[in-house]
């Protein structure tokens, strides 16, 4: 008791006071953990660049890559592993290149060499097509529709003079001026074969080359590459050429029976294939026209 006299009144007070606060603080909920004070602190003083390298990291992770086995462990592919897998389907061919679930082409009949545009006039819609010259072109054609093709004499890559009159077919005949210089020449060269004498040679109709300006011997071969149904003539001086159409090489002209110019043209496009066989189909079809 007399120790307790001795403490003053005001410390007594406050050792009690202390005590009945922390008696009185409750204690956090189950479950839940209250913020320590330090660790927000330390977060609140992180370096701004940790936290700058931070903020980059990805949010998801990398997938981890096992390490390859050895060779001599890797288990062998399945065959077809693609077609295994439900709902797989292939990868659909690349443009150009045929599809082995594609049908059949259909296949020309064996012999048969004609050649059929597609699109082609029907029949009974057959007319002669005009010949549409331009005003300058018109005045180079000393050779015009309805006057006689000249009757000259030319000698074969051989040597063998030809007169021209005795060239004509029964019905009709195609001539071709030309020179090897012009791709053009040489395409409509290749088109004769196919697109003339396959398909109306039986008909009463003949193809005629007149080569301008060639060696003899050239001319031959270039003839030769491009098909053998039809004559070639040579003109080395090009004597033919500037009676006809001079300069306009290739040249193209349809004749009757009797030599007479029908249709023609001075170029070698795709229209003159079309209208050439047109004037073909149509003068066959109404031999009186």
């Amino acid at each position: 008791m007399s120790a307790a006299r001795n403490v003053p009144f005001s410390g007594w007070f406050l050792a009690c006071l202390v005590l009945a606060l922390g008696c009185t603080q409750s204690p956090p909920p189950s479950g839940q953990q209250a913020a320590s004070p330090p660790a927000a602190a330390e977060r609140e003083h992180v370096d701004p660049q940790v936290k700058v390298a931070r903020a980059e990291v990805p949010l998801e992770r990398a997938p981890q890559v096992s390490p390859t086995p050895p060779a001599d462990q890797q288990p062998e592919p399945a065959a077809n592993e693609a077609a295994a897998e439900p709902g797989a389907s292939s990868a659909p061919a690349p443009l150009g290149e045929p599809s082995s679930t594609s049908p059949a082409q259909p296949t020309r009949p064996p012999g048969t060499k004609a050649f059929v545009p597609l699109g082609e006039i029907a029949d009974d819609q057959l007319t002669m097509p005009r010949v549409s010259l331009s005003r300058a072109h018109a005045q180079l054609c000393k050779v015009q529709v309805g006057d006689p093709f000249p009757n000259v004499e030319l000698a074969k890559p051989d040597g063998q003079a030809q007169p021209m009159a005795q060239l004509l077919g029964p019905k009709l005949t195609v001539l071709v001026i030309w020179n090897g210089k012009k791709p053009s020449s040489l395409q409509q060269l290749g088109d004769l074969e196919p697109e003339v004498i396959a398909r109306f040679g039986e008909q009463g109709v003949r193809v005629v080359a007149i080569n301008s300006g060639d060696d003899p011997q050239l001319a031959g071969e270039l003839a030769a590459q491009a098909g053998s149904g039809f004559v070639v003539l040579c003109d080395q001086a090009g004597k033919t050429l500037e009676q006809t159409a001079p300069g306009r090489v290739p040249s193209t002209y349809l004749l009757d029976a009797s030599g007479r110019v029908l249709w023609l043209d001075i170029e070698y496009s795709p229209s003159t294939r079309r209208e050439l066989v047109q004037a073909i189909r149509y003068v066959l079809a109404h031999p009186a026209s």
